[in-house]
């Protein structure tokens, strides 16, 4: 579901829906995803400065409901500033701040915003850092505050992609996203063009727990990326991707979001590994 928001005049950020775009949803079960909502300002005043990292959090205030909604920002400071838009990815839960995007908000609504929140990522840090090779390791919706990271890390700003990269400093981005099923990978055309536009730099590897289909089998046989079916993320398959960069450790850097169990896990593996603690980062839910 995509929202449209026009900003207001206040000394509190304030946005107002202004449009629905291309709504999406995949259901099984009683489990019901949102692909993401796209919130757009007008520039009928200056834009705050605020979005100015990857993936912040942003804290929702809709009125006359009396939680504040939590939701981690799917696009890019670059996007914003050019665009004037952000977006967020909601999923439908009985939360009343989600559930009132779902069925309640519309066009002419308004709701205040707060941005914050560390899990990010810091194009001058990862420079000072030397960061060369980034993993993305995603769990269901744990891809929403990647997909920010990531792509603001391949947006091209200059026309140049290879100046742009070599400034960036960041020669591979390997992705692991784990979902129940295909429909439940989020922003998987999003992240495939990606893909497409920089098959040097980003690799992906999709794990879909909950369908059981041979290799041969699978409609993406022939694709790039690979998908592994009825399996999760492994402490074998974290080792091989370790062994590929061990010489060069120091240069690789982890980002985690999913589920408590998979996190704990996946931790407890790159360290295992040979990844020292302060170059894995995680949100916690």
């Amino acid at each position: 579901m995509y929202l449209s928001f026009s900003k207001l005049i206040s000394s509190v950020p304030n946005w107002r829906i202004q449009r629905f775009l291309n709504p999406f949803s995949s259901k099984t079960g009683d489990y019901k995803m949102s692909e993401q909502q796209n919130f757009e300002a007008s520039k009928l005043i200056e834009k705050p400065s605020h979005i100015e990292r990857t993936s912040q959090w942003l804290d929702v205030f809709i009125p006359n409901v009396s939680i504040v909604g939590g939701f981690s920002l799917t696009s890019t400071p670059y996007q914003y500033n050019l665009t004037n838009t952000f977006e967020l990815s909601i999923k439908y839960s009985t939360n009343p701040p989600a559930k009132w995007f779902h069925e309640n908000a519309k066009i002419g609504d308004s709701v205040e915003v707060r941005v914050g929140g560390e899990f990010v990522w810091d194009e001058k840090k990862e420079q000072e850092d030397g960061t060369e090779c980034v993993m993305f390791i995603a769990g269901g919706v744990g891809i929403n505050p990647l997909i920010s990271m990531f792509t603001s890390i391949l947006e091209v700003e200059n026309n140049s992609n290879v100046n742009y990269m070599k400034k960036v400093g960041v020669k591979k981005i390997r992705l692991l996203y784990s979902a129940k099923s295909f429909s439940e990978l989020l922003f998987y055309n999003r992240i495939e063009k990606l893909r497409k536009e920089w098959p040097q730099v980003l690799e992906c590897k999709y794990f879909l727990t909950g369908e059981n289909v041979s290799p041969s089998q699978s409609p993406f046989a022939n694709d790039e990326s690979e998908f592994c079916y009825g399996q999760r993320i492994s402490q074998k398959i974290l080792g091989d991707i370790i062994m590929k960069e061990h010489d060069n450790l120091d240069k690789l850097k982890c980002f985690i979001c999913g589920p408590p169990i998979m996190r704990d896990d996946l931790i407890c593996w790159l360290k295992s590994a040979g990844l020292i603690e302060k170059r894995i980062l995680l949100e916690k839910w």
